[in-house]
């Protein structure tokens, strides 16, 4: 059995990069709201180091398994307290505003990633173009921008099903009634939800990736000319 260490490699690091970024905007939107709890953690840094010592089974193990199996796979938490933040806001507002933040993230940071496959198409084109030989550092970097393109956005929009206990649940909830059936119902058979979405997520949110992938690349390439 061949094993393509250098794909494995590929893979894991766009994943530890995103589930980094993901969790730091978790963090530095709960500090920005009032809320000290990140700060006591050391969590206001974007260091993946950080992520993997207080995940170590969801942000290393996990996801390398993964990675040799072609899938990203794992997961990671931030310490926030919304009933901590600045009065100025409420606590629902403060669960909606920091859960958004992670998916946020991450579509920001698959918008960045399209723009530097964008410049490096068509700096790579114009190497091939002219007879030179392609840049040596150049196809890491465009290989790890095109994995970065798919696991951003492959997070962001899994993040954003309502189902607990993923980010899109609390905004999902916060936009109810208090009190809301629907919500206790989610809660009474989140595990059924869970597996669900486990088993199925991948086929479901794949045609969404890739159409808002190529969206993001429209408007990367016109940006870069």
């Amino acid at each position: 059995m061949h094993i393509d260490f250098e794909s494995v490699l590929l893979s894991y690091t766009a994943f530890l990069i995103s589930i980094t970024i993901h969790e730091f905007a978790h963090a530095w939107m709960a500090d920005h709201l009032g809320d000290p709890t990140p700060r006591k953690y050391k969590r206001l840094e974007p260091n993946p180091i950080t992520i993997i010592q207080a995940h170590p089974f969801g942000a290393l193990v996990v996801p390398l398994i993964g990675a040799f199996q072609g899938l990203s796979i794992g997961w990671a938490a931030t310490p926030v307290n919304p009933h901590l933040v600045d009065k100025k806001y409420t606590i629902r507002q403060a669960e909606r505003l920091i859960s958004i933040a992670g998916p946020v993230s991450n579509l920001i940071l698959a918008f960045i990633a399209c723009l530097i496959f964008a410049f490096l198409s068509k700096q790579m084109l114009v190497d091939q173009d002219g007879g030179n030989q392609v840049m040596v550092w150049m196809e890491p970097i465009y290989n790890l921008s095109q994995s970065l393109i798919i696991i951003n956005l492959f997070l962001a929009l899994f993040n954003l099903l309502p189902v607990p206990p993923l980010d899109g649940f609390s905004v999902f909830a916060n936009l109810l009634p208090a009190r809301s059936g629907l919500v206790s119902f989610i809660l009474q058979y989140q595990q059924v939800f869970l597996i669900f979405i486990f088993v199925f997520a991948g086929k479901m949110l794949y045609p969404f990736v890739m159409q808002l992938a190529s969206i993001f690349l429209q408007i990367a390439y016109f940006l870069v000319g």
